[in-house]
């Protein structure tokens, strides 16, 4: 489910960026279309490893992430993100 293409980190309409990481492809598909419907750019992963190695500092503008995933915990990840 991995869609994010940080190669294009600005908008060009200044639309609010956000990360959603979540391993339950139902939910990401229902925020996704409700974030996008009220105008905001989501990148959307299912794979904590690859959403960690995909992130930018200063590219979002909020991080939504599930709290329990097999490969990571949130705690693990917002840890990194801090550095």
């Amino acid at each position: 489910m991995e869609k994010a293409d940080n190669n294009n980190i600005k908008n060009n309409d200044n639309k609010k960026r956000i990360m959603v990481v979540d391993d339950e492809p139902d939910l990401i598909s229902i925020l996704e279309v409700v974030l996008e419907e009220n105008r905001f750019e989501v990148d959307t992963y299912d794979d904590p490893i690859i959403a960690l190695k995909s992130y930018r500092a200063g590219v979002y503008d909020l991080l939504i992430l599930d709290i329990k995933m097999p490969k990571m915990m949130v705690s693990n990840s917002t840890m990194k993100l801090k550095r």
